[in-house]
């Protein structure tokens, strides 16, 4: 018994209470009592239904298949669009100016608050598979498909689920207008709705060709395995970038998802290499392509992020360096503020595009068609195009926030590239009509600053120089001041106060302690506990 008491105390004291008071509000909640309820009247209905209106021959000819099919889609709805959208605007609704409890009174951490949504809303998601688990074998009675392929399209939809609730809780995460926030979460709500019946049918087809078929031999394993890898960090990457939309603006709030960006860059890179050394005859090259596409606009994305990031460093930050010199010069890049966005955007934005460059060279061989690897080259070319034209463009909209447009805020640097991309392109295109009205758009070197006219060429080597030439040159003005940030980051040595007294914790358990001046019997210096009324109440 003792045993059995300690191990349920250690797991109580180390349960997070996001969890607990998300469950306790969740089943206590009517959207979700709705939820499970109009679930399992669906279910009711449509496999008696089925059963009632089915006929014998129908049945013969596997009825239980097609019924499994429509009670998989019900739970993949509930659980990929309603349960996420019922986690998104909880996490927004706390992070609005009411509901601050969770922030600034408790001491729980942003990954904390953001994995115990989480796993509250997967938790969730558990009960309603529970529930469509009995009617869903009920459908091998009625000779549908066998328990393991049933099983094992369920697993892949709680997979999903568990991706999609991250990524709704990334969107709650995002602090923006009400009418912005419905908009946002309007649009991912469809977008869930269709991924939802998107996966159902592929459920369906998947099923029709034979799961334990599909997955049998040594080819198919591995590549169950890696998506299963890309999949989970993928969560994690999306955890990541959650947790750093939580967190206090003056913390270092990108580190994390700096570093698991580039874990994720690693990791499906090994994969691709290693789809290609051990399987080369047997997987087509459009992997690499798909890969350097993914690479290259998360390393986009980032850089968007480092420019909407503010000048130099908060003392908190500043006192989470490392003290070695080497290490600190290694951290840069993974620290928030602009020149850390910056470097680590440049640094694997030239990795990315040298692997996968080698990588297209290496596979050249094995192309028996040239036209077809002429034309997925070009697809390829135009890719990297684009990925030097959005740093040239990010770059120089920095470059602008920091000698022009000093008023603008840093968090609005996406909206100045913008702005600034839109500008650009509608001045080449009304020159260019305006030169050669009659042909305005063969004037190529009227559109170099138009990247969308530049990925559509069949010669684009005019458009390579110039869009690198920019990148190039915006990069070296920005290093005039991201040096200042980099010798301050560098050199400068926080000085540790010794003197702070040490915080006072305040008690947990027992009765509130009132707060009051002493009368002028007790005086300031009768300060002892027993000195200090304590209010009886609080029984509640």
């Amino acid at each position: 018994m003792r045993f059995a008491s300690s191990i349920i105390s250690w797991f109580d004291d180390r349960m997070n209470p996001i969890v607990v008071k998300e469950l306790r509000q969740g089943v206590q909640s009517r959207f979700v009592v709705s939820i499970v309820n109009l679930l399992i009247v669906a279910l009711v209905v449509i496999s008696a239904g089925a059963v009632m209106t089915m006929h014998e021959h129908e049945m013969d000819r596997g009825g239980g298949r097609d019924i499994f099919c429509v009670l998989q889609g019900a739970l993949f709805i509930a659980t990929m669009s309603l349960l996420p959208g019922y986690a998104m605007f909880r996490l927004r609704n706390e992070r609005g100016a009411i509901n601050v409890d969770l922030y600034f009174i408790t001491t729980l951490t942003a990954r904390k608050l953001v994995r115990g949504k989480f796993f509250a809303t997967m938790s969730l998601a558990t009960m309603l598979y529970s529930v469509c688990l009995p009617f869903m074998l009920f459908t091998y009675m009625l000779k549908g498909y066998d328990i393991p392929s049933m099983l094992t399209t369920m697993a892949i939809g709680f997979i999903v689920s568990a991706a999609t609730t991250m990524i709704a809780l990334v969107i709650g995460a995002v602090t923006s207008g009400r009418i912005l926030g419905l908009i946002v979460a309007a649009i991912a709500f469809l977008m869930s709705f269709y991924v939802s019946i998107g996966l159902s049918v592929g459920m369906a087809v998947f099923l029709h060709e034979g799961v334990l078929e599909i997955f049998h031999g040594t080819h198919s394993l591995y590549f169950s395995g890696s998506i299963l890898v890309v999949v989970l960090l993928s969560i994690r990457l999306a955890e990541a970038m959650a947790v750093g939309l939580v967190s206090a603006p003056s913390s270092n709030r990108t580190l994390d998802f700096r570093i698991w960006s580039t874990i994720f860059l690693v990791v499906t890179g090994c994969v691709i290499a290693g789809i290609f050394y051990f399987f080369s005859t047997f997987v087509d090259r459009e992997l690499i392509f798909l890969w350097a596409l993914i690479a290259t606009q998360m390393v986009v994305f980032v850089m968007v992020v480092g420019i909407s990031e503010p000048e130099g460093y908060s003392t908190r930050l500043l006192r989470q360096r490392p003290k070695s010199g080497l290490f600190r010069l290694l951290s840069l890049p993974y620290m928030a503020g602009v020149t850390g966005g910056i470097f680590w955007a440049a640094l694997h934005v030239v990795a990315v595009i040298l692997l996968s460059s080698l990588a297209f060279e290496l596979s050249r061989s094995h192309y028996t068609s040239h036209h077809y690897y002429y034309s997925f080259e070009r697809d390829y070319n135009g890719l990297i195009l684009w990925t030097y034209y959005m740093f040239a463009y990010g770059l120089t909209a920095r470059l602008l926030m920091r000698t022009v447009l000093k008023r603008i805020p840093a968090k609005f640097g996406w909206g100045v590239m913008l702005l600034l991309m839109a500008v650009l392109i509608l001045l080449s295109i009304l020159i260019s009509f305006l030169v050669l009205p009659g042909r305005f758009y063969d004037s190529h070197e009227w559109m170099l600053f138009n990247p969308f006219v530049a990925i559509d060429q069949s010669d684009p080597d005019a458009y390579y120089f110039f869009s690198l030439a920019w990148a190039i040159a915006a990069l070296a003005l920005n290093m005039i001041y991201d040096m200042k940030n980099f010798i301050v980051y560098m050199t400068t040595e926080m000085p540790v106060d010794d003197s702070a007294p040490a915080p006072v914790v305040a008690p947990i358990i027992g009765p509130p302690v009132v707060n009051r001046q002493p009368s002028a019997d007790e005086g300031f210096g009768n300060s002892s506990p027993a000195s200090i009324p304590i209010d009886p109440g609080g029984t509640d």
